[in-house]
């Protein structure tokens, strides 16, 4: 059949595509039969390759049971098992085996502290004597025999040992304990052997020295009462002078009130005036003096009579300007006057009065410390921290804990500092003012009152 519009096909062209298409399936033929002969190929490889894994594995296996037995197997023994195992295995195979065992062995060998030189195949006993006592030098199981019989076999011998030696220990502790307790009686023994050869000494002196020794036993109580008698005669006597001393302090306070200073000027109205100190005679503003005058007394003394008392204000070079004060003695009938001398117990042209205050005092009140000072200083003197050897007195409170009711901790610190110093000033001669002979020494008692 010719398709319309075109040209015919001729049988020539037709053949020649009928052996195209044949010649194709032809080749797909043979690739396909190859490929199948191939797969076959293939898969009886791969059995066997499996077959010699498993075999492999087996003989992998009976080689780590023979390193587990290392020690107990010998090359006779490794031959034997692989052929009790029926496995072919190549000598050279065989020979890796064995070499890999063998270079095992002689790690191990070195981890116990054996030369690998000194052990053939058959010097496995002599490596198990020396790596036990290695062992039960050291009291430790080596790591690579934990788990086998070697390894318990060592660690039972370290227990044995550990057992025998404190059993040698306990003994000889028993040993140096016994000796002990009879070194201490044979001086026990000792000591009383010898009392008893003092007391027959004692029993063998004559009678004389005997009657001698009772007589000094006899006369201790005697000596003893005689020296607290003379002790306390030297307190009455310490006490006396103290007594003395007090009433000496009194009476050159009473006869030799210094005069200090002379009024120059007063005027009533303002209650100000001048007097002869300025700041070349070291008056301060702020100082306090007592103004008095005199009158004579029936023993020829003069008798000094109180007029007031003043408050330095301003200060020049030789005079000061000062402003009367209340008073509890002032008087109209014997008021200020130019003329009048002034005084004050602190005050001194050359020398300033130093004071240290030790001791416990009430927070407040007159016998407070900062009341005390407050005065020290108003009258002219000073006030120092510490007591030194150019300090003129030294005034103490409390120095004695029982005169307070639970004293604090810090109460107690202050009342053991007034107590050394109260010692300090006694070794430097610095006179001791209680705060009651302070506020009297402080005392105008050498004037008179206004009546």
């Amino acid at each position: 059949m010719i398709p319309a519009g075109g040209r015919g096909v001729s049988t020539a062209q037709l053949v020649v595509f009928i052996l195209v298409i044949l010649a194709g399936g032809v080749a797909a033929y043979v690739e396909h039969t190859q490929a199948s002969a191939l797969e076959a190929k293939l898969q009886t490889e791969t059995q066997r390759l499996t077959a010699n894994q498993r075999g492999l594995e087996k003989a992998l296996k009976i080689r780590d049971d023979l390193y587990e037995s290392i020690g107990y197997s010998s090359l006779d023994q490794i031959k034997g098992a692989f052929e009790a195992s029926q496995i072919k295995v190549q000598p050279q195979t065989l020979e890796k085996l064995i070499e890999q065992k063998f270079t095992k062995r002689a790690e191990q060998i070195q981890k116990v502290g054996v030369d690998p030189k000194q052990v053939d195949e058959s010097g496995q006993s002599e490596f198990l004597e020396q790596g036990i006592g290695r062992a039960r030098t050291a009291q430790v199981v080596p790591d690579n025999l934990k788990g086998t019989k070697v390894g318990d076999l060592i660690d039972r011998l370290i227990r044995r040992d550990k057992a025998v030696a404190g059993r040698e220990d306990a003994v000889t502790q028993g040993e140096a304990a016994l000796a002990d307790v009879q070194r201490k009686i044979d001086d026990k023994n000792a000591e009383i052997k010898q009392k008893f050869t003092e007391m027959d000494a004692k029993a063998a002196k004559p009678w004389d020295e005997r009657v001698i020794e009772q007589n000094k036993l006899r006369s201790d109580p005697l000596k003893w009462a005689a020296e607290e008698e003379e002790l306390n005669a030297k307190l009455a006597l310490e006490q006396t002078i103290n007594r003395k001393l007090d009433r000496k302090l009194e009476q050159q306070k009473d006869m030799a009130t210094p005069v200090d200073g002379v009024v120059v000027s007063y005027d009533w109205q303002t209650r100000r005036g001048t007097v002869n100190l300025g700041a070349r005679d070291i008056v301060k503003p702020g100082y306090i003096f007592d103004v008095y005058s005199t009158r004579p007394g029936p023993d020829r003394a003069d008798k000094r009579l109180y007029n007031g008392r003043i408050q330095i204000l301003n200060v020049y070079p030789t005079t000061s300007v000062f402003v009367a004060v209340p008073s509890e003695w002032d008087s109209e009938e014997r008021p200020i006057m130019p003329g009048n001398y002034i005084c004050s117990q602190l005050y001194s042209r050359s020398h300033l009065k130093t004071f240290v205050l030790k001791g416990w005092f009430p927070k407040g009140g007159d016998y407070s410390r900062t009341a005390l000072a407050g005065m020290i200083v108003r009258d002219g003197g000073v006030v120092e921290e510490e007591l030194s050897y150019d300090t003129d007195y030294l005034v103490v409170g409390i120095i004695d804990e029982k005169e307070l009711t639970n004293p604090s901790e810090t109460a107690k610190q202050v009342i053991a500092e007034g107590a050394k110093a109260f010692n300090d000033a006694r070794h430097w001669y610095v006179p001791v003012l209680t705060v009651q002979k302070f506020l009297k020494y402080m005392d105008r008692k050498g004037m008179e009152a206004a009546p």
